[in-house]
């Protein structure tokens, strides 16, 4: 899979680039869900490559009432994060900010949870061996924008894209 990967990692980091919309990933090739996730750790190595720095991560939410569509069946037990960078985090000052939309491609509005490890929790850490770790938190909301059109797209795509936005905006 890595040469596919790579080759889909791109494709999405140019219709970001370009803001461009583009096929799915999944109408081009059998992927799994593990594709998904090798392409989105193909799209972070290359943001970090680009010199963009993680200053933390996001908790994700999970959307209940799609679950159907995407053929879940059982309850997502396990939160879901993503890095946000440097580059994409806008601090705002006194509760306000404004943020241009321009080259966010069908951008929707998504609440957000954001963090900073202080110290590395070990890999069998207790939530409180885990809160002690962490360094800030705060609510923010996210910008989030997606390459497929009207925002459909299959299981596997909606991996990738989680990666592809990592790289947008984030508000703290």
């Amino acid at each position: 899979m890595s040469t596919k990967a790579n080759r889909y990692a791109h494709q999405l980091l140019d219709a970001r680039a370009c803001t461009t919309l583009m096929p799915l990933l999944s109408d081009a090739d059998v992927l799994s869900p593990m594709d998904g996730y090798d392409i989105g750790k193909r799209i972070l190595d290359a943001s970090i490559g680009q010199g963009a720095t993680s200053v933390g991560r996001k908790l994700g939410f999970s959307n209940r009432t799609i679950w159907k569509k995407y053929g879940v069946t059982k309850a997502i037990e396990e939160p879901f994060w993503a890095h946000v960078f440097d580059t994409t985090v806008r601090y705002a000052e006194d509760n306000r900010g404004i943020q241009s939309l321009e080259g966010a491609l069908q951008p929707r509005i998504e609440p957000e949870v954001v963090f900073s490890l202080g110290t590395t929790p070990s890999p069998y850490a207790s939530i409180e061996e885990l809160a002690d770790c962490i360094e800030w938190m705060a609510h923010a909301f996210e910008i989030a924008v997606c390459p497929f059109l009207n925002w459909k797209f299959d299981a596997v795509d909606a991996i990738a894209r989680v990666c592809w936005i990592l790289c947008k905006r984030n508000f703290v």
